[in-house]
């Protein structure tokens, strides 16, 4: 296959991340095609690149003609739109106008509970109530899969940055995996349903883990099944809490990040589209900003005018899967949660 040229360039996009992205104080956060691809495969958006293209190239333009006008681009956040008696709406409604749309460049925040996602997502945008920003849940006031973005602002296409902040699997307050995984897949599918081009995926471990436990193993086995086995090199692998580690004892976890790549995240490196390796250090203001900008630069880099279907998508949209049957289903559900899910005639 021939490679495909990208759709920016590497320098536009340094420069609107320097003119959009305002630092702020880390927080302490727990937070169809007719021929069927395989899954993970980079699949050609028909027709979406190009308006993808258009809007972001668009975008960049506008931030670079608002620097030369000592302007600011502002961030800003998918809102909700607030129901009323007669015309109730969500943040998916096709007449919102604020939600993700095929010109925006979305990057998936995924990883166990208590990582420091939330943190990584706040970064990219400023403070606003949680309530205000676009979410799917597991119920009407449950906000678990959040989306936050980044305007190119002056761009009559509106290209911008999204960020979707997903719920954690092995989660100390003993919700299930399999309910976090509805929550998760119920977003996919959304995405799917709209034609939303997911252009890469951010996965935070704790470096300060003394071992990668069963909780660990657990979800990076869900993780792993609901990606597939194809389009790596859309995937960063981030360990995070660098902050945390005394300097003389730094050594001691480089060896644990370099354990991490010969064994639990192999897979995902042992291969010519291997997956990116990377450091999250929220030790202050300004290097929390240059490490979170240089992981989503260095994702970006590999992102083509090109769909990435998630293996669960593909599971559960073109074969028409349920949700236990899938990879990921099969990873998270026990037993008797797969017996219920039937029972109840569940669904996502």
């Amino acid at each position: 296959m021939q490679a495909k040229k990208k759709w920016y360039t590497f320098a536009w996009l340094g420069l609107a991340f320097k003119k959009v992205f305002k630092s702020k104080k880390p927080q302490n956060v727990d937070s169809q095609s007719q021929a069927t691809p395989a899954p993970g495969d980079l699949l050609p958006n028909s027709g979406l690149a190009g308006k993808k293209t258009e809007g972001v190239q668009a975008g960049i333009s506008a931030v670079s003609e608002a620097a030369e006008s000592n302007t600011s681009p502002k961030p800003t956040a998918i809102e909700t739109t607030k129901p009323t008696p007669t015309t109730p709406t969500n943040p998916y409604d096709s007449k919102d106008s604020l939600k993700p749309n095929n010109r925006d460049i979305v990057i998936v925040v995924m990883g166990p509970t208590g990582v420091g996602k939330t943190t990584f997502v706040n970064y990219f945008a400023d403070t606003y109530p949680r309530q205000d920003v676009g979410h799917h849940g597991l119920d009407a006031g449950t906000k678990d899969v959040t989306i936050t973005s980044v305007e190119f602002e002056g761009s009559k296409t509106g290209g911008r940055l999204v960020l979707v902040d997903t719920p954690g699997f092995d989660d100390p307050g003993e919700r299930p995996n399999s309910e976090v995984l509805k929550c998760v897949a119920r977003y996919l599918k959304d995405a799917y349903t709209r034609q939303q081009a997911i252009d890469g995926i951010v996965y935070l471990h704790r470096i300060t883990d003394i071992r990668f436990d069963a909780g660990a193993n657990a979800s990076l086995n869900i993780f792993k099944s609901l990606y597939g086995a194809k389009g790596y090199d859309r995937l960063a692998l981030i360990t995070t809490m660098w902050n945390d580690i005394h300097p003389s004892q730094r050594h001691k976890f480089v060896e644990r990040e370099d354990e991490l790549k010969a064994s639990a995240w192999a897979a995902f490196l042992n291969r010519e589209d291997g997956a990116i390796v990377s450091r999250y250090d929220a030790t202050d203001d300004e290097t929390t900003k240059k490490s979170s900008e240089r992981i989503i630069l260095d994702l970006l880099k590999n992102a083509l005018p090109r769909q990435l279907r998630l293996q669960l998508q593909e599971e559960l949209m073109v074969k028409n899967m349920s949700l236990p049957m899938s990879a990921a289903g099969k990873a998270a559900f026990t037993l008797t949660e797969t017996a219920m899910y039937y029972l109840s005639h569940q669904r996502i």
